[in-house]
Parts: structure tokens; C-alpha cells; sequence
């Protein structure tokens, strides 16, 4: 029994009422030692998700709605945070809308966190297509990576983690940088710098959730506009850190030379373009080419806006 633990499992939503629905059941469900709450956060100024939100009302288990009216995935997270420290919660726990978890899913992840003693523990997010799409799109744009259980991650994601309410203290003001907007990178910022605070983000493969893959997201173009769109992000994280502008400087031209090769090896293997095996490696040349182009783009005051594209139902 996991006793003076208070979690907290926040759920930011924007328009997505199945899929939420999906994911709350999954959460309903959890076999779990102890007590835990769930927070919905609803991006929506039309507060679409609170009909969903009041189907569980009528639980011995607290599911509680809240609004966030700036528009932004930072917003959001920022009062998912507040909600948390407003409940005076121990632990705060992400998963997106789109997103189920596996019965056992938050026992394992706090199990992970208590044996290793860590602040962050990190879990797979396993998709699930709602139409399987071509092999080499699913090979080059969908394989995640995993690792055993106590593995300590490079960097972290917010789809399924785990946070210890203690490392808010490293943050002067809103933990997540709402400067991103409707952009994506708010969560690579953030745990950039909470690694340089010599915080541990560990890994937990027992923690398992999915991910619902909607048709329009595998399909190559939205692909390939999620490539060039994490390349712009990265750049405008470059510059929400204060990287040194020489630093950048060097990366921008650095870039721009491997535009040149990358465009140059497509041009020269584009005949192989109809081979099965050859495909997955082109599209990958093909992705991180357009990703170099979305951090020039970025460098020339271009700003993604990719949070507008809402995906799935």
C-alpha cells in the first residue's frame, strides 16, 4: 500500500471527446495500492471536454475538470501543474488525451520512481494505428526506442511520465516556457533544464501506454509537416535557452551544407524511389532534410504553429 502519497494523473485536452473518453477509462480502471486523483485540462475556451469529464463523476475515484483558456500545450501544462500543488499532491503524473494505459500502468511507474529513488521516471508509448500505414512510414516515423527498466534517459517527454512534485523548486517562474505558443518543444525545454540541475530521468518499460494513431497523422505529408515543424521547435528552443547567437550561427551554416548534401543524395538515389527496401532509408534522408529546413526557417522568423492541427476525434 502506497501510503502519503498523494498522485495526481493530469490529462491536457483540446477537442478530442473519443479519444479522452478512452483514455479516462483507461485511468478509471488502474490496478493500484493506493489513492490517486485525475485532472482534465481543457484547452478549449468552448469547454468541449466537460460533458466527457462529467461521465465520471459518479466514482468513488475524484476526476475533476479544469479550464485553460490561453491557447498553448505550456498553458496547459503550467496550470496541470498548479492544480497539483493547489491539492498539495506529492506526485504529478502526465498522459496525453490521445493516449490509454495498460491496467498495471501506474503502479508500475511510481514502483520504478520509489526503487530507484529518482524525481523523473519515463514509460513507452506503444502506437496504435487506427489504419496500419505503409511499413516504411511506420519504420521511419513511428519506431520508438526502448530500454530496461532503470536505464537513465538523455532527455524526456511529457506523454508518459512521472514527476516528483520537489522539482518545481528549480523553477523562478512557469516551469513550462508558454513563449512556444502553439508550437511543440515546451517539454524539451523544460527537461533541458531540469538536466542541467542533475536530475535523473529514469526508465520504466513496465509503465506501458498507447497511443492512438489517427489516419490523417501516418500519412506521409502530416509526416513530413511534423519534420519540418520539430526542426523549427528546435531552433526556437535554441533560442528560448539564450544559446550563445555565434553558436547558433555555426549550427544555422552547418545546416545549410547538409541541405546541400542531403538534397544532392536524394537527386542521385530518387531512381530507387519505387524499391520497398530503399524506400524507408529515402524518407528518412527525406524527413531530416525537411527538418534542417524547418531550423533555417526558424532562424529567418518563421514560427510554426503546429498545436492548431488537431488529429484524431
Amino acid at each position: 500500500m502506497h501510503n502519503n502519497i498523494n498522485i495526481i494523473i493530469c490529462v491536457p485536452t483540446y477537442k478530442r471527446p473519443v479519444y479522452l473518453k478512452k483514455c479516462l477509462n483507461s485511468l478509471i480502471i488502474q490496478e493500484f495500492e493506493g489513492d490517486y486523483k485525475i485532472a482534465v485540462i481543457d484547452n478549449d475556451v468552448a469547454k468541449s471536454a466537460y460533458s466527457t469529464v462529467q461521465k465520471f463523476k459518479n466514482l468513488d475515484l475524484e476526476v475533476s475538470y479544469h479550464s485553460e483558456s490561453k491557447r498553448g500545450i505550456a498553458a496547459v501544462r503550467n496550470t496541470c501543474i498548479k492544480v497539483c500543488i493547489d491539492a498539495n499532491a506529492t506526485h504529478l503524473v502526465f498522459i496525453d488525451d490521445d493516449e490509454f494505459a495498460e491496467k498495471n500502468w501506474l503502479e508500475n511507474i511510481l514502483n520504478t520512481l520509489i526503487k530507484y529513488q529518482a524525481k523523473v521516471v519515463a514509460g513507452p508509448v506503444l502506437c496504435n494505428f487506427e489504419v496500419k500505414p505503409p511499413r516504411y512510414i511506420e519504420e521511419v516515423f513511428f519506431k520508438r526506442k526502448s530500454f530496461k527498466t532503470g536505464y537513465r534517459l538523455k532527455n524526456c517527454a511529457t506523454g508518459n511520465v512521472i514527476l516528483d512534485m520537489e522539482i518545481f523548486k528549480y523553477f523562478d517562474g512557469p516551469p513550462f516556457n508558454e513563449s512556444f505558443g502553439l508550437m511543440g518543444g515546451s517539454d524539451s525545454d523544460f527537461f533541458k533544464r531540469l538536466k542541467k540541475e542533475n536530475v535523473d530521468f529514469i526508465w520504466s518499460s513496465e509503465a506501458v501506454a498507447h497511443e492512438n494513431i489517427s489516419n490523417n497523422r501516418s500519412r506521409l505529408k502530416s509526416c513530413l509537416i511534423r519534420a519540418f515543424n520539430s526542426g523549427n521547435s528546435s531552433f526556437h528552443l535554441h533560442r528560448f535557452q539564450k544559446t550563445n547567437f555565434v553558436i547558433i550561427f555555426a549550427k544555422v551554416l552547418n545546416e545549410g551544407l547538409k541541405i546541400f548534401l542531403i538534397t544532392l543524395y536524394l537527386c542521385v538515389f530518387s531512381i530507387f524511389i519505387f524499391n520497398d527496401r530503399f524506400k524507408a532509408i529515402y524518407i528518412k534522408k527525406l524527413s531530416r532534410l525537411l527538418k534542417k529546413y524547418g531550423f533555417i526557417a526558424a532562424f529567418l522568423k518563421y514560427k510554426n504553429n503546429q498545436y492548431n492541427i488537431t488529429y484524431g476525434k
